[in-house]
């Protein structure tokens, strides 16, 4: 018996249809105000507070990019999930835990030390994957967030291409979280900024493929959007129910 969830016996909760329509209308609205193809932004549904139940209407929603922070999470909700489904690994990964998560995810967001790029590397190698990357910078400066420093990237960059099956795919970051969202917009501008300049010194080729921002969640996303973002990762803005 198959453990994928049956999309045909689900009802979409009206409030899932109601708050994506908000959401794709402030995208919409965010990308025109600086003049932006709104079409160069994906979505990254974040499951994290989500049940199987809750997630198995996503697809219907035509959401197909799901993002897990824990790697025990990704791997029980991709298990009932359609194979249509393109899972992305947002969170800090221990070593430990890649061997069991690397076959369902394609997109990491969270690449911070050469001691992970190698583990990645290793067992990519050892199951014929390539994977798609985001190295996180820590740009807000907080101990408590993961992250290498904006002033290392370069040299970070650099090493990783001893490890041909990551293909390193741009730059994600977290923001301070403040009840203000203009208050994020430093951190955004800044990580676009880090983007811009080492894309300028890769060759044509690798420049092409790095040019990617994973940056924005529910309470700021739309100036990420107006500083570049290329991924949001959206959660409570999705599933919350407006009494």
């Amino acid at each position: 018996m198959s453990l994928e969830v049956d999309m045909n016996d689900l009802i979409v909760p009206e409030h899932l249809r109601n708050n994506l329509d908000l959401i794709r209308k402030r995208v919409e609205k965010s990308a025109r105000k600086v003049n932006r193809d709104p079409s160069e932004i994906k979505l990254i549904t974040v499951t994290k507070y989500a049940d199987i139940e809750t997630i198995g209407h996503l697809p219907r929603l035509g959401l197909f990019d799901l993002g897990e922070n824990k790697v025990q999470e990704l791997v029980k909700k991709a298990g009932v999930l359609p194979k249509s489904v393109t899972w992305h690994m947002i969170g800090h990964m221990q070593t430990n835990k890649i061997r069991k998560g690397l076959p369902f995810f394609d997109y990491m967001h969270s690449l911070d030390s050469l001691h992970l790029a190698e583990a990645l590397e290793s067992e990519a190698g050892r199951i014929n994957k390539y994977l798609n990357v985001f190295i996180q910078l820590n740009v807000s400066g907080e101990e408590s967030k993961y992250g290498i420093k904006p002033e290392e990237l370069f040299s970070f960059y650099g090493k990783l291409k001893d490890y041909p099956r990551l293909k390193i795919i741009g730059l994600m970051t977290m923001a301070l979280e403040k009840d203000n969202p203009e208050e994020s917009r430093p951190v955004f501008r800044k990580l676009r900024e880090c983007r811009d300049e080492l894309r300028a010194k890769l060759p044509e080729e690798t420049r092409n493929d790095f040019c990617h921002l994973s940056m924005g969640m529910t309470q700021d996303y739309d100036i990420a959007i107006e500083e570049g973002a290329t991924f949001i990762r959206i959660g409570t803005a999705l599933f919350k129910e407006v009494a």
